[in-house]
């Protein structure tokens, strides 16, 4: 199975790989991620998904089976900043 894990470079996305490697050794996942990230289980792609054609682009390469979105900016201080950069992350 190909799955797409945005935020997956994150606390929660990083449990879940954990939990998806143990429980599906034979698993294929992509990671987004902001920042560069190595991890042996998951092919890393640092990506801005507000990005239209750079998230078509993750999709044309990962042909993902399931997406687990967790991607998100959850700073207060930020969605003061930006709030339609948070909608837009966030969504």
């Amino acid at each position: 199975m190909r799955v797409l894990i945005t935020g997956a470079s994150g606390f929660v996305g990083q449990h879940l790989i954990s939990q998806l490697v143990e429980k599906q050794p034979d698993i294929e996942l992509f990671g987004t991620t902001l920042r560069p990230v190595d991890h042996p289980s998951v092919t890393f792609v640092t990506v801005d998904l507000r990005d239209e054609v750079a998230v078509l682009r993750l999709l044309e390469q990962s042909q993902p089976e399931v997406i687990v979105h967790l991607a998100a900016q959850a700073s207060p201080s930020k969605l003061l900043e930006s709030a339609w950069n948070t909608l837009q992350t966030n969504i």
